[in-house]
């Protein structure tokens, strides 16, 4: 039987289309397939690597040939089952066509396992085989670790005029999706805080099938401040797509914490008096950070200086501690002085006023002077600071103004490093008692508040 040249020409030119496979069930134990998939067999193959981006695939073409064999394989990794998806499709002319799939396994180069797929003919122009075939289905390997396991595609003709070519694909089976598990490194703080850069990684798992997709899934350092960012993957295998999310919360910034540069109270009694003052903090992520301070404000401290020192606390743990004078002036010993919430109490506007010379570490104050004070008054100089002088440090000095200045220079003889605090507390009968503070600063004029 001769074929016209025009229907032998339409055939040798049938595209070759791979429809969508079956979605098999899952079976009882699934894997990944191994790599890498080898073909043989007569004419021209091109095998399409396993991967990330494709199926296992082989393409072959034999021009000339009446008949022939192609075979699809790898080598087993381990022992397991391997359940697959296949299709084999292809065109082997018009006349007298046959073919035949089949699934098999070699071990020790015997082949032990063989299974038939599919097979038609010969057949006649032109139901399939005839003018082109397509089978597909599922079927699964039991393999040990060394078997050479795969599928066979086979056939003949009669056509002249002779080409065979087609294809075999293999596709993992796989019902579930990938496992995404997030894992987050940095310093960790308190209540899910980081305290310094964070760094978001993904480990993408999945035993049945490879990776088709993922988005969202490369390694992020998060280094700005952030009360909560997200970060999300999504990931997609055979089996589905998954997605999963962690929040990162970064606070790598110590709360700012403000107290008084110091307080003075004038006691009614010598048993001391009751010390109210104001504190504050903010933080850059934590709205609300808690500031505790000891001892706490309203206190009862005693006639003198207590130290006071309090503690800002934000919500990643971070914690700034700073301290102040709170100065008790003992009661005039003539009378009880009414309390400087009173009405009729006046105001002393005291004057701080200082000379220095800065020297390479330290500051030396060579004049000091309170001014506009009223005579009789009592000032209380207190000194905090590693390079304070002793009789200032603790209770401090009290002295008795016969005018209206006091000069204080005598007092420091030495220069004074950075950070020393010298509290100047004026108080006198009728009068609000009034706190200044002279704080050194290293290579510049010290400062008074």
């Amino acid at each position: 039987m001769l074929i016209p040249m025009n229907a032998l020409a339409r055939s040798l030119v049938l595209p070759l289309v791979l429809g969508a496979l079956a979605v098999a069930a899952q079976p009882a134990a699934a894997a990944k397939l191994d790599t890498p998939w080898t073909g043989s067999g007569p004419g021209t193959l091109k095998p399409v690597p396993a991967g990330a981006d494709a199926d296992a695939q082989l393409d072959y073409q034999a021009p000339g040939a009446f008949s022939g064999s192609w075979s699809y394989s790898a080598v087993a990794g381990s022992t397991r089952t391997v359940p697959v998806e296949y299709q084999a499709s292809g065109f082997y002319g018009w006349y007298a066509v046959s073919t035949k799939v089949e699934r098999f396994i070699v071990r020790g180069g015997k082949e032990i396992s063989t299974l038939q797929l599919a097979a038609q003919g010969p057949t006649n122009c032109c139901d399939a085989p005839s003018g082109g075939f397509t089978y597909k289905g599922k079927t699964t390997f039991e393999v040990d670790k060394g078997d050479v396991y795969g599928l066979r595609m086979s056939g003949s003709h009669f056509t002249g005029g002779p080409t065979m070519s087609g294809s075999i694909v293999l596709r993992e089976v796989d019902s579930t999706p990938p496992v995404i598990t997030p894992v987050v490194t940095g310093k960790e703080g308190a209540n899910g805080f980081h305290t310094g850069p964070v760094k978001v990684e993904w480990k993408l798992a999945d035993d049945d099938s490879r990776l088709l997709s993922q988005k969202g899934c490369e390694p992020v350092t998060v280094t700005e401040d952030t009360a909560g960012k997200a970060l999300t993957c999504t990931a997609a295998s055979r089996g589905g797509s998954a997605t999963r999310s962690v929040t990162v919360k970064l606070d790598s910034v110590a709360p700012e914490l403000s107290v008084p540069a110091a307080v003075a109270v004038q006691a009614a009694t010598s048993g001391g008096a009751a010390v109210s003052y104001k504190t504050s903090a903010t933080d850059n992520v934590d709205p609300e950070p808690t500031v505790a301070c000891s001892p706490a404000s309203g206190s009862v401290m005693a006639v003198g200086t207590t130290s006071v020192s309090c503690t800002a606390t934000d919500a990643a743990g971070h914690t700034t501690t700073k301290a102040f004078d709170a100065l008790v002036v003992a009661p005039s010993p003539a009378s009880v002085l009414p309390s400087a919430t009173q009405p009729g109490l006046k105001p002393i506007n005291a004057v701080l006023a200082f000379r220095f010379k800065i020297a390479k570490n330290t500051t030396r104050i060579v004049q000091l002077q309170v001014k506009n004070i009223p005579a009789g008054a009592t000032v209380l100089v207190n000194c905090k600071g590693s390079s304070c002088p002793k009789k200032l440090r603790g209770r401090g000095l009290k002295l008795t103004s016969k005018g209206s200045s006091v000069s204080l220079a005598t007092l420091i003889k030495t220069g004074l490093r950075s950070g020393t605090t010298l509290n100047v507390t004026i108080s006198s009968p009728g009068a609000i008692t009034t706190v200044k503070t002279l704080k050194v600063r290293k290579g510049k004029s010290p400062v008074v508040k």
